[in-house]
Parts: structure tokens; sequence; C-alpha cells
């Protein structure tokens, strides 16, 4: 995609194509902070109300047919897609 450029009276049109590129770093830059911070937040926050042991007995008492069910349903799809696409 090409980035159209208004040439000034003055045919400078070189520093205002810097003075974008400084602006969209910085706020990718800001964006990026700010992200990433809200997610450390979030996972400290909503980790440090479950204890581990909670988390352990979750993943052992999980329904194993529904797991197993689920699984090949999920891999039969994609040999599906592929067969149909003939990778």
């Amino acid at each position: 995609m090409q980035k159209k450029l208004d040439k000034k009276k003055d045919g400078n049109f070189k520093e205002t194509n810097e003075k974008g590129n400084r602006k969209k770093i910085i706020l990718r830059t800001i964006n990026v902070v700010i992200v990433v911070g809200f997610g450390i937040f979030l996972l400290y926050y909503l980790l440090n109300q479950v204890e581990i042991g909670d988390i352990k007995n979750a993943f052992l008492n999980i329904y194993k047919p529904s797991l197993i069910i689920g699984l090949v349903f999920m891999f039969s799809v994609d040999f599906f897609r592929a067969y149909r696409t003939k990778i």
C-alpha cells in the first residue's frame, strides 16, 4: 500500500513523513504497553483468587469420554478439510 505524501510549498515532504512515522511508533508503543500491562494485571488478579489445588482437581476430574469425543471430532474435521483441499 503506497502512502500519498503532500508536497509542501518548500518541497520538503520528507520531514512530515518522519514526523508521521515517529507518531505511529509512539502510539504503537503506548498501545503495546497498555495491552501487555493490562494482561499482566488480569493474570495476577485472577490467579490470586484461585488455588493451585483447584486447577489440579479441575484437570483431573474432566469427564474423559466427552474429552475423547471432542478430540476425535476436532481431528476428523481437520482431516476431512485437508482431504477436501487435497493436500
